[in-house]
C-alpha cells in the first residue's frame, strides 16, 4: 500500500475553467432571452400587418366614380396602409428568419431586441392614451367651440380625461425604459408587451377602420 505521501493527488480543475464555464452559461441564459425578445418583436410585426392589410383590403378595390371625395381618401388610405403593412410584414419576417440564423453563432450576447419591446410597450401605451378622447359629454354633444356639452335646453360642463391620458402617455414612456433596460427579465416582459400592444394597435384598427 502506498503512504499517504504517495498517492496521487486529486486532478482539480482550475478556477479559470469553473469561471469560463459560469460565462457559458450566463451567455446563453442571455442569448435566449434575447432570441425570445426578437421573436416577440418579429411576431407582433407579422400579425400586426396581417391584420391592418386584412382591415384595409376591402377599401383598396373601391370603385370611386369621381376624382375626390370620401371613396377616393378611402381608397387611397387603404393604399398607403397596405404598403405600410407590407414593409412591416417584410421586417417581421426578416427578423425571425435572421434570428434564427444568426443564434446558431453568435458569440457575444446582445439586448437590443429588448429595447425593440421597449419601444413596443411605449407605443402601444401612446395608442391607448390617443384612444381615449379628452372630454365627454353624458347628456348632449360636445361644442368643439365652447367647450361645453350642448343639448336642446341646456349647457353642461364636459368630463375631462386629459390627466388620464397624460398620465397613460407618461406610464408609456417610462413603462418602455423599463423594459429595454431589463432583457434578463424578458419571458416575464414579453407577454405583457405583446398584450399591450395587440391591445393598442387593435383598439386604434377597430376604432379607425371597423367603428368607422
Amino acid at each position: 500500500m502506498l503512504r499517504d505521501d504517495q498517492r496521487p493527488l486529486p486532478v482539480t480543475r482550475p478556477a479559470r475553467w469553473k469561471g469560463m464555464r459560469s460565462l457559458r452559461r450566463a451567455l446563453s441564459e442571455i442569448l435566449a432571452e434575447d432570441l425570445l425578445a426578437a421573436r416577440t418583436v418579429g411576431g407582433l410585426f407579422v400579425v400586426t400587418a396581417v391584420s391592418f392589410i386584412a382591415a384595409s383590403w376591402g377599401d383598396l378595390w373601391l370603385r370611386c366614380g369621381a376624382l375626390y371625395g370620401l371613396c377616393v381618401r378611402r381608397s387611397a388610405s387603404a393604399a398607403l396602409v397596405c404598403i405600410l403593412s407590407v414593409l412591416m410584414l417584410a421586417a417581421g419576417l426578416g427578423i425571425l428568419v435572421q434570428t434564427r440564423r444568426r443564434y446558431h453563432r453568435e458569440e457575444q450576447a446582445s439586448s437590443h431586441y429588448s429595447w425593440g419591446l421597449g419601444i413596443l410597450m411605449a407605443v402601444g401605451l401612446i395608442l391607448v392614451s390617443t384612444r381615449i378622447p379628452t372630454w365627454t359629454c353624458h347628456v348632449g354633444h360636445f361644442d368643439t367651440t365652447l367647450k361645453r356639452c350642448l343639448t336642446p335646453g341646456s349647457r353642461t360642463d364636459p368630463t375631462s380625461y386629459a390627466t388620464l391620458k397624460g398620465a397613460i402617455l407618461i406610464l408609456g414612456l417610462a413603462a418602455g425604459g423599463i423594459v429595454g433596460s431589463l432583457p434578463n427579465r424578458v419571458r416575464i416582459l414579453a407577454p405583457a408587451t405583446a398584450l399591450v400592444w395587440l391591445f393598442g394597435v387593435g383598439w386604434l384598427l377597430l376604432d379607425t377602420m371597423v367603428w368607422r
